[in-house]
């Protein structure tokens, strides 16, 4: 999967609707867990017990800066959703290609 065309394909087979939507709460939770996004109030209750069962996934550096880690981010999401690993990095590929491309048609090709 290495266009937005062959991810679609991908995500459209292999993913339903209830599933992007717990992919996208999964990867945000990630992002508020590390310090990347601001925490929102719906979620503070969750946020204590996935901080406990997934320490080793939420990284910062010696100064305590925020470190996206994608592999952490996958096996998070993964945990979280229960979707396999390559579903959570194919979305994560689409969201990401999604959000940096004017025109999804003339999508580059990931390496």
């Amino acid at each position: 999967m290495r266009t937005l065309e062959e991810i679609d394909a991908y995500l459209n087979t292999h993913v339903s609707i209830d599933q992007l939507s717990k992919l996208e709460s999964a990867h945000m939770l990630y992002m508020h867990l590390c310090g990347i996004a601001g925490r929102s109030i719906t979620q503070v209750d969750r946020l204590d017990a996935q901080v406990r069962a997934c320490t080793q996934l939420i990284q910062h550096t010696a100064e305590g800066r925020p470190i996206f880690n994608i592999d952490n981010c996958i096996a998070f999401m993964a945990s979280v959703t229960g979707a396999p690993a390559q579903c959570c990095r194919a979305w994560l590929k689409r969201n990401f290609l999604s959000a940096m491309l004017d025109e999804p048609a003339s999508s580059p090709v990931l390496h």
